[in-house]
């Protein structure tokens, strides 16, 4: 094991099997390796046609269950991916969705990240020119745009590992999508990555503001979404709670996939759902690895206690089968209570980040459509 570089360990009891983000060889041993380096996710299936029902007793949110007519193959590709992972199998994150048409990608040093500009600006559309080159080489050039924030368990992912889905998005809205990269545990650990984001963010309002100045034009205010999923669902809230907080302008909404909200792991739903992987022990040891010695019920770092209020509208999409379901319920309540406009899509049979076999599953692309049509509302495109 000692050649597989960009490891750490972190005990989890008796023993486990190796926490795998993408590119460790299978083991079971004493202490869970997670990959530090460019790594890999998963992803599942089932598809929607959705009905709208009460909230569960855990939110007042709206509520949308989602059943599908099933491709059992597709239903199988992102549990299957969970279940290798749960093994210490090897699995490539990224191959789980397929290469979406029609986006330009842009590697940008700073902030570090990918630039995912659709060359169409609207679905249907198209802004080509007769190279195929975009009208725009950068999505920073645009008035609307999405901040793409990865998970991984603070541990792995990069914007790399999720161009895939995050280009999924950004061609079926039109909209440019900016994926930051942040630092991992244990190199970074909590406050690096939520600084990092919010330098990212405050440099997509400056760079507006520049481009304006230098073309002699009146500043307008540039609209950002941000998109997160799974812990860079956490950083999400922390970004915009950072962002009233430092009287900047709001982002006009935040759409956030598999939310991680809860560090200590305090759901019913791991006790109730199939989720081959996620464990309360797996969440803790994730959490205590991030944040090092800080209070897991903190406002800054834990998305349950941070202060919601003012927040802009937020749609959240979750398995209904993952263990961390019960993280965007809790969430989804205490926003409503802060008086937010909430929507909750809970996926029937899905696990976490099923969105990332976009592509390859009507489950994963029914979700990044749904995700699609509400930033452009939300950001009136």
């Amino acid at each position: 094991m000692d050649q597989w570089p960009g490891t750490f360990s972190i005990r989890l009891g008796q023993w486990t099997s190796a926490a795998n983000f993408g590119g460790v060889r299978p083991s079971r041993f004493l202490a869970a390796r997670f990959v530090v380096c460019p790594c890999v996710k998963t992803t599942a299936t089932t598809s929607a046609a959705s009905t709208t029902t009460a909230a569960p007793s855990a939110t007042s949110a709206d509520v949308t269950a989602r059943s599908a007519a099933r491709d059992l193959g597709a239903e199988r590709l992102n549990r299957a991916h969970w279940e290798a992972v749960a093994r210490g199998e090897p699995t490539t994150w990224e191959e789980l969705g397929a290469q979406p048409e029609g986006v330009t990608v842009e590697r940008m040093a700073h902030p570090s990240g990918l630039w995912l500009t659709p060359n169409a600006s609207r679905p249907g559309t198209s802004d080509q020119s007769s190279s195929g080159a975009s009208a725009s080489a950068s999505g920073s050039d645009s008035d609307a745009v999405i901040l793409a924030i990865h998970g991984g368990g603070f541990v792995g992912g990069s914007a790399t590992t999720h161009q895939r889905m995050f280009g999924h998005l950004a061609a079926a809205s039109g909209i440019p999508v900016f994926a930051v990269e942040y630092g991992l545990v244990p190199d970074h650990t909590f406050p690096s990555q939520p600084d990092t984001v919010f330098e990212a963010y405050r440099e997509l309002l400056a760079s507006a503001a520049r481009r304006s100045r230098d073309q002699a034009q009146p500043a307008g205010e540039r609209r950002i979404a941000i998109v997160g999923d799974s812990v860079g669902a956490t950083l999400a809230i922390g970004l915009a709670a950072r962002v009233r907080d430092d009287g900047l302008p709001m982002p006009a909404g935040l759409l956030l996939a598999s939310a991680s909200t809860d560090f200590e792991a305090m759901g019913g739903s791991y006790d109730t759902g199939s989720d081959p992987f996620f464990t309360r022990e797996v969440v803790r040891a994730l959490a205590d690895g991030y944040l090092a010695g800080t209070d897991p019920r903190d406002p800054a770092a834990a998305p349950l206690f941070t202060d919601l209020r003012g927040f802009p509208p937020v749609y959240l999409q979750v398995g209904a089968e993952e263990s961390l379901l019960d993280d965007s319920r809790m969430l989804a309540e205490r926003l409503h209570s802060a008086g937010v406009q909430t929507r909750l899509d809970a996926y029937e049979d899905q696990l976490h980040t099923f969105q990332m076999t976009a592509g390859r599953t009507r489950v994963a692309d029914d979700a990044i459509a749904e995700g699609a049509t509400w930033l452009r509302s939300i950001l009136n495109v």
